[in-house]
């Protein structure tokens, strides 16, 4: 299709490039795209769909056509932010050049769609665009999270700021009201049971013990729990009613899990576009942190928590300014203090819901230390969380081991030498030393897998 439309733009065969190429893209809905815009070498044909003319008289379009490599950024246009990507049209092994084809797409409206989707439209307040209701980059406000993002426009443009304020109070009201709707229907299904149950009680006295454990163990929120058939129709039909309703209710709760988790999702998502660190950083935590565990032996559940928990370990930090985050020089004491808050801020983002009951208790103690002398409860060896004392030592050799704004990586031998020498005072003996014992085999894979990030990624 692409040596077709090299071909194409070449021949000025406008009947096909209107078939094949601008219009089939624009009227496409997998596409996504609000502007489709051909050109040749020769600026002899120019073919477009959307409201894109503007583009000639944008730096982008000169750049583009004197550099032939692909370009993308952001613009304002009619008070929106527009996103265009331009590639130039060769051939498929990339000789030749024909001209252009540059796709664009309103990023307002997109944003509104989809955030809404993720989070739930009832708990977004509001999404506001080209706006600076607040000055830092993400704080709380009487019980809103806002998040702030900033594009930064070519040719010298007026940034957008995109600010959307979410409600924990609704969260938390969503969350309960299902929990009561669900105890509500336990209950009143329990009581029908038991009311059938007792009138056959004399007569079925081991069936309906059997059939009231169950009905127990489902009011207890055991809901893959199913009640056996009897003899007795009445008691056959109570089953398949109980079962069916309880099969309802796990996949109600399963949608409720699924929702809350994409918007824990959407929070890390948001982080990394603060803090352009956390993202490598994360995944590779999390790779040190399972194949440590898988050494040792863990079951695959503890495996699964140590993965989640490595995962979002520093998702506190979507409450500490970007400045601070960013910062090149050295913290100040205040500055210090407030870094210090982030797993809190991680453990009551996450305490909202019982789904991350094990991952939020890694996540607020991953920063104490073997010695006691951590943050932020100051918990000494063994009382430490198993998997907070295997996530502070792989957290401490990525650091070391990854390039900062403000200094570069060490060697994974200096690395070792710093945790050989924290054995039984930062860290738990038990990790460090298998850390120690893989450390440059688990960094290698690591960093093939994942890449490191350089000092200029991270500027």
């Amino acid at each position: 299709m692409w040596d077709d439309l090299f071909e194409k733009v070449q021949t000025i065969d406008i009947k096909w490039m209107e078939a094949n190429a601008t219009k089939y893209i624009y009227d496409q809905d997998e596409f996504a795209v609000d502007y489709v815009y051909i050109e040749n070498s020769k600026m002899t044909y120019t073919a477009s769909y959307g409201d894109i003319e503007w583009l000639v008289n944008e730096n982008f379009y000169k750049d583009m056509k004197s550099s032939r490599k692909p370009k993308s950024g952001y613009f304002e246009h009619n008070g929106q932010v527009v996103y265009l990507t331009g590639y130039p049209i060769t051939k498929t092994n990339q000789t030749g050049h024909a001209g252009w084809l540059v796709l664009g797409r309103n990023i307002t409206p997109y944003l509104t769609d989809n955030i809404s989707s993720v989070l739930g439209s009832n708990r977004i307040a509001s999404i506001q665009f080209n706006t600076l209701a607040i000055t830092q980059n993400i704080q709380h406000i009487q019980g809103y999270l806002y998040l702030n993002h900033t594009f930064e426009l070519e040719d010298n443009h007026e940034p957008i700021i995109v600010t959307i304020a979410m409600s924990f109070k609704k969260i938390t009201q969503i969350i309960a009201n299902y929990r009561l709707s669900i105890v509500f229907v336990i209950f009143i299904t329990s009581i029908i049971g038991l009311s059938v149950l007792f009138y056959f009680i004399n007569k079925f006295d081991h069936m309906f013990k059997s059939t009231i454990d169950s009905i127990t163990h489902i009011a207890n929120g055991q809901y893959l729990n199913q009640l056996k058939s009897g003899d007795i129709y009445e008691i056959n039909e109570l089953s398949v009613s109980v079962n069916m309703l309880t099969e309802n209710i796990r996949l109600q709760q399963q949608k409720i899990e699924k929702s809350y988790f994409e918007g824990i999702q959407t929070l890390v998502k948001t982080l990394e576009m603060v803090d352009s660190y956390t993202k490598g950083h994360s995944e590779r935590v999390s790779f040190y942190a399972v194949e440590i565990a898988k050494n040792l032996g863990w079951d695959q559940d503890e495996v699964e928590t140590i993965r989640i928990a490595a995962l979002m370990h520093d998702i506190g930090k979507i409450g500490v300014p970007s400045d601070i985050l960013n910062k090149t020089g050295k913290l100040t004491f205040d500055e210090l203090e407030i870094i210090k808050q982030h797993p809190i801020i991680g453990f009551e983002i996450l305490d909202i819901s019982d789904m991350f009951s094990n991952v939020k208790e890694i996540i607020k103690y991953h920063h104490e230390r073997y010695d006691g002398n951590g943050y932020p409860m100051n918990l000494h060896g063994l009382d430490i969380p198993i998997g907070a004392r295997l996530l502070c030592v792989v957290d401490s050799f990525d650091a070391m081991t990854t390039n900062r704004s403000y200094r570069s990586a060490m060697t994974v031998e200096n690395s070792v030498s710093i945790i050989q020498s924290e054995i039984g005072r930062q860290f738990d003996p038990l990790f460090a030393v298998e850390l120690i014992k893989h450390a440059q085999n688990l960094y290698n894979d690591a960093n093939r897998i994942f890449r490191h990030a350089s000092v200029e990624e991270i500027e």
